[in-house]
C-alpha cells in the first residue's frame, strides 16, 4: 500500500468490526480497493450490481459489479429492476438476504418442478412451511446446483 493511502474510512471504531458489522466493514474495505484501484482510468467506472449475505454455518457475504465505461453504465442502468429485484446500486446497501431452506436433493427437485408457485403453496409430499418455499421460490432461479461424481 502507498504512503498516506487508507482504505479504510476515517476514525473506525472496533464496534465497525464486530460479527454484527463486519459484513458490512467487508463491502465498505472491497468498495473503497476497487474505487481506487481504477482511479487512474478516468473512463471507466465500478458499477455495484449486488451484494448477497447468506449463511450454511457463518454469515457469508458475496458481492459483485463490473467495471464499465458510460454507455455500458447506462445500459445497466436501464435494466428493469421489477425482474432483477436483488440488484443493488452500492455495495455497502443492506445486502439482499439469501435464505435456503434446508432440504434434500429430492426434496429439491420437487421444489424445482413446482416452481414458480402461488402464494400460499406447500409440498404435499414432506413438511415445509410456507414462508420457506416462499424463500426458495424467490431464489431457485439462481440457485446453484452441484454434483460429486466419483471417477
Amino acid at each position: 500500500m502507498v504512503e498516506g493511502e487508507n482504505y479504510i474510512w476515517p476514525k473506525p471504531s472496533v464496534s465497525d468490526f464486530t460479527r454484527e458489522h463486519l459484513i458490512n466493514a467487508n463491502a465498505r474495505l472491497i468498495e473503497a480497493a476497487i474505487s481506487k484501484g481504477i482511479l487512474a482510468r478516468t473512463e471507466l467506472t465500478f458499477l455495484p450490481l449486488f451484494n448477497f449475505t447468506y449463511a450454511d454455518g457463518h454469515r457469508m457475504l458475496s458481492v459483485g459489479g463490473m467495471i464499465v465505461n458510460e454507455f455500458e453504465r447506462q445500459k445497466l442502468l436501464s435494466l428493469d429492476h421489477s425482474e432483477l429485484y436483488f440488484l443493488k446500486s452500492s455495495l455497502t446497501e443492506e445486502p439482499y438476504e439469501i435464505e435456503v431452506p434446508k432440504v434434500t436433493r429430492k426434496e429439491r427437485l420437487y421444489l424445482d418442478k413446482m416452481m414458480p408457485c402461488v402464494d400460499g403453496w406447500v409440498p404435499i409430499d414432506f413438511e415445509l412451511k410456507p414462508e420457506k418455499v416462499l424463500a426458495y421460490r424467490n431464489i431457485y432461479k439462481y440457485y446453484p446446483a452441484y454434483t460429486e461424481t466419483l471417477l
